[in-house]
């Protein structure tokens, strides 16, 4: 499939062509996509899927703590700032929540903090091993 704009002629082309009004077409909902994207594959990398979900507590509401830790973790390799700033402004902006299948609910302030406390138990329960 071809998308070609309306006003212009079509070459002649092996396949179907979708005509589109160009000046019809507006951006909605920019948001950072690559810079999440390639954090995402480095977190990939170091295989810390392995490394986190059996350290985490669990939710009885369900939270995946996992990306809500992604989420902190990249915000933080990012766009450093606030441990307020995720939720208000950040997770909005990026596309974070696309690429983790999650909802805006995930940069929730409470969701937040308790995987930050979710992650210093962790810490202090590694320490004392």
């Amino acid at each position: 499939m071809a998308i070609w704009p309306q006003d212009q002629e079509a070459p002649q082309l092996s396949c179907a062509v979708v005509r589109i009004k160009l000046n019809g077409m507006r951006l909605q909902r920019p948001r950072q996509w690559g810079a999440c994207w390639l954090a995402l594959q480095l977190w990939g990398w170091l295989d810390l899927d392995a490394f986190w979900p059996s350290r985490l507590i669990r939710s009885r509401k369900g939270t995946e703590w996992v990306h809500v830790l992604k989420t902190l973790s990249v915000y933080r390799l990012l766009d450093p700032g606030s441990e307020w700033r995720p939720h208000q402004q950040w997770y909005a902006r990026s596309a974070m929540g696309d690429l983790l299948g999650e909802d805006i609910a995930i940069a929730q302030p409470t969701r937040c903090i308790g995987a930050w406390i979710s992650c210093l138990n962790t810490r202090r329960r590694c320490s004392r091993i």
